[in-house]
């Protein structure tokens, strides 16, 4: 948060890409409501949906800059309190599980540990589990969380991608 999230550059990214999330709403309503009006005006509006788009890609560009230092901040910690926790609980049991867990997960349960009771956990799989359950949750807790404008443009390239077997930049 320190390094990236309170600057002004990136408040003010933010802003720009809910502000132009927000145009492209209005002006795909305003033109699927004239479509039917006038297809000069349509036409208009469509070269202005697409303006707003574009602006919004060199936007997520711009944001992805500082989303990637973040990310890189996040990383180094993690790995940093991964190797703490790894080396402070070495050999030790941390958790029961009331299962046998499948064969391609009980290298990372097991890990570190000796003996053949695959229901014993080790700190490595505990973390793994806590980082992928807790990630998004802190993300949107926080505040952290990548705009809505960034997350409707990917999932539309990828339905996209997906219908037309294409690649779209």
């Amino acid at each position: 948060w320190l390094l990236i999230y309170r600057k002004e550059e990136y408040q003010r990214l933010r802003k720009s890409i809910d502000r132009t999330t927000k145009q492209i709403d209005v002006a795909k309503a305003a033109s699927k409501a004239d479509d039917k009006a006038d297809a000069g005006k349509a036409k208009q509006k469509a070269k202005r949906v697409g303006q707003f788009e574009n602006d919004l890609r060199y936007l997520e560009r711009d944001i992805a800059q500082f989303q990637s230092r973040a990310m890189a901040c996040v990383s180094l910690l993690l790995f940093l309190f991964y190797w703490m926790l790894s080396s402070l609980f070495d050999g030790v049991v941390v958790a029961k599980l009331p299962f046998t867990p499948y064969s391609f997960l009980t290298s990372i349960s097991h890990r570190g540990l000796e003996g053949t009771d695959m229901t014993e956990c080790s700190v490595a799989f505990l973390y793994s589990l806590a980082a992928l359950a807790l990630r998004a949750n802190v993300q949107k807790f926080t505040g952290f969380a990548p705009p809505k404008g960034i997350m409707q443009v990917q999932a539309a390239k990828q339905m996209t991608e997906r219908i037309t077997g294409q690649k779209v930049e």
